[in-house]
């Protein structure tokens, strides 16, 4: 499967991308970027964060579902002791939200 973004605008002002948000059930946080608007962003690409997002299981289990593939992928390529770490957490929790 493969993902198409498409962006358009009559003014273009800043970046494609800028002030884009991001999500993050596992963390809790709405993340904001003027990046690329992925699941387990380097910190430094993360212009500010917004705590207390919520939201049902479904939504959750499909989110970490999400996450869990995209640093999959991520570690495919780089070896990253941090993104395995959270890797390990998504999948207990995906485990825990699944009974």
């Amino acid at each position: 499967m493969s993902v198409n973004q498409v962006y358009g605008c009559q003014d273009a002002q800043g970046t494609i991308t800028g002030n884009a948000r991001i999500f993050d059930l596992f963390e809790g946080s709405i993340q904001y970027t003027d990046g690329g608007v992925f699941y387990g962003l380097p910190e430094d690409q993360i212009n500010q964060k917004r705590y207390g997002l919520e939201a049902d299981r479904e939504t959750t289990l499909r989110h970490h579902r999400l996450m869990c593939d995209r640093i999959q992928r991520i570690l495919q390529t780089h070896r990253n002791p941090d993104l395995s770490q959270r890797l390990t957490r998504l999948q207990q929790q995906i485990q825990q939200l699944s009974l």
